[in-house]
């Protein structure tokens, strides 16, 4: 399907062995988002792009790598492997389950001793949570400083402490625009719909509607050859369409 990598085949794998077990049990599927995984972008850009090349999943291709980090891989999926009980029926799962919530815990702590500790900055008290924002403080100097009251803690706790407070204001940000196109994301589209129909579209945007039938109008929207105009429109006539079937 336009990939040529192990690890991507892997990856589909993974998802697709999922489902077929949810499907057989009657559960709706698993779909990770981009926003959640490497494995969601990989997904996603196969459903919704044509590949001038064999696929490689590159850290380039996802626009969320700030969230996407290594070092948060635990604080975004183990909740998910907890929700699907993946966890529970041997002991290496319960142990990482029971790690999972420890450092959830000792996150939580840390973070509140980062806004409740102080240090001096040239003459001025400022606390470590705004500290960190400056280039100059390291993953070391926050250890050191806060150390004493996470003595369980392990090395990338702190690393998480660090990049979450470090790259914040970008986070933020990006949270905004994930929550814009999860509007997006929730609005269906109908598989009835005859989208070769929609005269006032553009010929390039019917075509790649048509070619790759887009579940939702997040989907459509990263199609190449839509445009937001095109979402926009496309909207309009879909909305049209369901109310002359009624």
């Amino acid at each position: 399907n336009g990939t040529s990598g192990y690890e991507e085949a892997a990856a589909q794998g993974l998802i697709t062995g999922l489902n077929a077990a949810r499907l057989s049990q009657g559960k709706d599927p698993i779909t990770l988002g981009r926003e959640r995984a490497y494995i969601g972008v990989l997904m996603d850009d196969l459903v919704t792009k044509i590949p001038k090349e064999p696929y490689r999943m590159f850290t380039s291709r996802a626009e969320y790598r700030l969230l996407l980090r290594a070092d948060n891989a635990p604080d975004r999926l183990t909740p998910l492997a907890i929700e699907l009980g993946l966890l529970d029926h041997h002991e290496l799962g319960r142990v990482r389950k029971a790690r999972f919530l420890a450092r959830t815990q000792q996150l939580e702590q840390g973070r509140e001793r980062m806004k409740n500790t102080m240090v001096d900055v040239a003459g001025e008290q400022r606390s470590v949570w705004d500290r960190v924002l400056n280039a100059d403080f390291t993953v070391d100097d926050l250890t050191h400083t806060i150390c004493d009251a996470l003595p369980d803690a392990d090395n990338a706790v702190f690393r998480t402490l660090h990049a979450d407070r470090r790259y914040e204001p970008y986070v933020v940000r990006q949270h905004a625009e994930i929550k814009r196109r999860s509007e997006l994301e929730r609005k269906t589209l109908p598989e009835w719909v005859d989208y070769s129909a929609f005269d006032a579209l553009r010929t390039e945007a019917r075509q790649a509607l048509t070619r790759f039938r887009p579940e939702t109008f997040g989907q459509a929207s990263r199609l190449e050859g839509l445009t937001p105009s095109d979402i926009t429109l496309l909207s309009v006539l879909v909305q049209r369409a369901r109310a002359e079937r009624v």
